[in-house]
């Protein structure tokens, strides 16, 4: 995206063109610790566990029973690992 090697256009310039500051172009990301991988993981299944539940409830309230059944049998692919979880979404 940024090529610092440019001969015409400064990294000023070409990060104007992006709209990026220049300070996001030179910060280098923070490594991850395996502790910062373990809490983000935990929040992550602690989010869709919520969302399948509020998902479950507006089914059953939605009176759609099949739809409950697919989205407990997709789960039960899922937690198997039969399908991942991207392809279970497409």
């Amino acid at each position: 995206m940024i090529d610092p090697d440019h001969n015409r256009l400064s990294i000023r310039r070409q990060c104007e063109l992006v709209s990026i500051s220049r300070a996001s172009f030179y910060r280098q990301p923070a490594g991850e610790t395996p502790e910062t991988g373990d809490r983000r993981s935990a929040m992550t299944l602690a989010t869709a566990s919520s969302r399948v539940d509020n998902i479950r409830r507006s089914l059953v309230s939605l009176k759609m029973p099949r739809a409950l059944e697919m989205l407990d049998a997709t789960l039960r692919r899922i937690e198997q690992d039969q399908i991942d979880g991207i392809k279970a979404i497409a």
